[in-house]
């Protein structure tokens, strides 16, 4: 990585997370761990390819942002990138995939397992 670029922490769900409840939705800190700030209007997620950032709430200073987006659809799979930039403008990239599957979902006759 880059040194001191921002980075993501704390995230949930985990990567190959797997019926992570949809109404949880993604939280995660966005950090630089050293004194440089995150410009958390350059803060970016994208979901299965899709710009969701509009839809982030942001709280906390600029050191340690709280990061949560709350639209995450029941039985779904997710390939998650977040990005992060400081205002030097190093930035960092952070992928990851999860799932939202519900076990009773995946037990209904919608559903043939192979």
């Amino acid at each position: 990585g880059v040194l001191h670029a921002p980075q993501v922490v704390n995230r949930t769900p985990a990567s190959r997370a797997n019926f992570h409840p949809a109404a949880k939705g993604i939280q995660f800190t966005a950090a630089t761990l050293t004194t440089n700030r995150v410009n958390t209007n350059a803060i970016r997620l994208f979901l299965n390819g899709a710009d969701v950032s509009a839809k982030l709430g942001i709280s906390g200073g600029s050191s340690n942002a709280s990061v949560s987006f709350n639209g995450l659809a029941p039985n779904t799979e997710y390939d998650g990138r977040s990005v992060l930039e400081d205002f030097s403008g190093r930035k960092s990239t952070n992928e990851w995939s999860f799932d939202t599957f519900d076990e009773a979902f995946l037990d209904s006759p919608a559903v043939k397992v192979i």
